[in-house]
């Protein structure tokens, strides 16, 4: 991803624009929550924002059924596509300075949004 907003702004200028908007569906939601502070940090004097859509946007729960943390049994097996991450984003990075949070807890925005720094509305 750094690579393509280099590309971005040798070409296009990308970071002195009026604003930079970052979205995304589904996984792609999930990648403007992750990649929205280096934006931010990058910028010259862009404003930045996120909207991200239809990601892991839920704070997990119990099922009262079968007992299983939903979120944790869905975000386990894309652990496993994603196990060798070579850039991991800050809002992961600072969840994970939490005891009490795994990876998989800071794949859950609900874990790590107040480590965005930029407003932001899901949709």
């Amino acid at each position: 991803m750094k690579e393509v907003f280099h590309y971005l702004d040798e070409k296009y200028d990308f970071y002195n624009g009026g604003k930079i908007m970052i979205g995304g569906g589904s996984a792609g939601g999930i990648c403007a929550f992750e990649w929205v502070n280096y934006l931010a940090d990058n910028t010259k004097k862009a404003q930045v924002l996120a909207n991200p859509d239809s990601g892991f946007f839920i704070t997990d729960y119990e099922t009262p059924i079968y007992h299983t943390k939903i979120l944790r049994a869905y975000t386990e097996p894309l652990m496993g596509l994603v196990s060798n991450i070579t850039e991991t984003p800050e809002p992961i990075l600072k969840c994970l300075e939490n005891p009490n949070f795994d990876f998989i807890d800071c794949m859950n925005v609900a874990n790590y949004g107040k480590y965005i720094k930029v407003p932001y509305f899901m949709v």
